[in-house]
């Protein structure tokens, strides 16, 4: 098991080896991650085990864990959420590969030199597991105030008379006559 691990890894070589990385990345210096977070000193673990499956392709079982501490887009007050996350990831060169693997195997795409940026490959784990407009549950109710502006601002719309109205006039004055 290594403890230490450099930023660009050399996929085949630790499939070859199953080899298993285990470490943790500070939340803050994630680039694409940090514009989301509420500001703070926490910190994203990780395990990936290389290994080969039985069709002997490159396999890279990965678990992820974190506690991100969101903003509420119904109350805008700071929001924990817990992630565990876990994915079976095949290495593939090209999109014709990653087409023909079996359901339970996501594609991992290498870059042009064969190798995983180790830090966008987290990243990417926790942007794809965050919900688009992360909401507190039904606790959020106490952050917002209950009363709603919509029933004042209808009772204050003043009334208009229906344009069809003029019409029913007419007609029945016409009807009259």
């Amino acid at each position: 098991m290594l403890q230490r691990f450099s930023e660009r890894l050399e996929p085949w070589r630790l499939v070859d080896a199953e080899e298993v990385i285990e470490g943790v990345i500070p939340l803050d210096s994630l680039p694409r991650l940090a514009p989301l977070l509420v500001p703070g000193k926490k910190e994203v673990a990780f395990v990936l085990r290389f290994g080969r499956d039985s069709k002997r392709r490159g396999v890279i079982s990965s678990e992820v864990r974190a506690e991100l501490t969101l903003i509420c887009q119904r109350c805008l007050q700071p929001m924990p959420l817990k992630l565990k996350l876990s994915s079976r990831l095949a290495l593939v060169e090209g999109f014709t590969e990653a087409e023909q693997l079996p359901a339970d195997l996501d594609p991992l795409l290498l870059d042009e030199d064969g190798l995983i940026d180790l830090r966008n490959h987290i990243e990417e784990e926790l942007l794809l597991a965050i919900p688009v407009a992360p909401r507190h549950d039904e606790a959020c109710a106490l952050h917002v105030e209950e009363k709603s502006p919509l029933p004042e601002m209808e009772s204050q719309r003043p009334e208009r008379e229906s344009p069809f109205a003029v019409l029913a006039e007419l007609s029945s004055s016409k009807q009259d006559n």
